[in-house]
């Protein structure tokens, strides 16, 4: 149990939380500096909630667990409230910024896929094969031109006729290298991109960079144009961190009519509350890794990508973007 200072001052009124967990726990505290006599009630030996350790000793030695949140995103959230009180987040606890984000374990046959011809013909493959039609096109033209030339200035029907033949060999021939050519240079690519992502991926799992620059460069060689679907995608979960986090949650909410202008619709809307996060993410990348990674963050809320609003991008942007730490202790 923890209580507030001035417990004796009958002139302050009275107010009682139960719970010491990070909302009771920040309750109490804005309670507090509004001028209310805070009790804060809590039935375990530490504060904290779901913010708690279990210790437990074995034949093994002692082990630890947490109880809930075992890494610290969202930083801006913690140095808000500390900023409100004329604190920051040093004065209380040490925060450091993970090299490697998390480790996700994947299927023995997954990485073998990467940048398969399922998931990029799409991109590069259909590129080239434009390409090639583009290139075929104007060689046929040429071709034709000059076939016309040389069937008008012949009077036999059997010479235009091997004309017509070899002219069309030799068309299928140049075609034929052409794509070749082509192919053999994007198989080259796709091997060294494969190479490449042997470098940062393990035999079995994927390393999560600390850096957005790395995390980009990484999808970039998993799915051929991803880079820029990723960049879509984090702006968008900035726009709904800003709105929602920094903005629409600090209303008071003591009326409806709080939230009932022009501004707050036409941003929830934006924001995707009535689409859902796990559509979004399929619908922009094809990669069944990529997909993994930027759905991972929504299981905290204990509910599945496909059942949680397209609202929460905010969580995988902190994550992209600010990255992930770790408070000691």
């Amino acid at each position: 149990m923890s209580k507030n200072v001035n417990m004796q001052n009958p002139k302050k009124k009275k107010v009682i939380v139960i719970g010491a967990g990070f909302s009771g726990l920040s309750s109490a505290c804005y309670l507090a500096k509004s001028g209310f006599e805070v009790l804060v009630i809590e039935k375990n030996k530490e504060l904290g909630g779901r913010a708690r350790t279990w210790q437990k000793e074995t034949e093994l030695g002692q082990f630890t667990f947490d109880m809930g949140p075992s890494w610290y995103w969202m930083p801006r959230v913690f140095e808000d409230f500390f900023k409100d009180f004329e604190k920051t987040v040093a004065d209380f606890y040490d925060l450091r910024k993970l090299p490697i984000q998390y480790r996700m374990f994947l299927k023995e046959d997954l990485l073998k896929n990467i940048n398969s011809k399922e998931i990029i013909e799409e991109n590069s493959l259909a590129k080239n094969n434009s390409q090639i039609q583009e290139i075929i096109k104007t060689e046929n033209q040429e071709s034709d031109q000059n076939n016309s030339q040389n069937l008008e200035n012949s009077n036999n029907s059997t010479i235009k006729e091997n004309i017509k033949i070899n002219s069309l060999e030799k068309g299928l021939d140049q075609n034929f290298q052409l794509k070749t050519e082509l192919t053999n240079d994007f198989e080259q690519k796709l091997t060294q991109n494969y190479q490449d992502l042997k470098q940062l991926f393990g035999q079995n799992w994927v390393d999560l960079p600390d850096s957005y620059h790395k995390i980009k460069e990484m999808f970039e060689l998993i799915e051929t144009g991803s880079g820029a679907k990723l960049d879509e995608f984090v702006n968008h979960g900035e726009f709904t961190y800003d709105k929602g986090v920094r903005e629409y949650m600090q209303k008071p909410s003591l009326s409806v009519l709080e939230f009932a202008n022009f501004d707050f619709l036409t941003g929830l809307v934006k924001a995707g509350i009535l689409q859902s996060f796990g559509k979004f993410v399929r619908k922009n990348f094809k990669s069944p890794i990529i997909r993994q990674m930027l759905e991972f963050p929504v299981l905290f809320l204990g509910a599945t990508p496909q059942n949680t609003p397209k609202i929460y991008t905010l969580m995988a942007y902190t994550c992209l973007k600010e990255g992930t730490f770790y408070p000691d202790g």
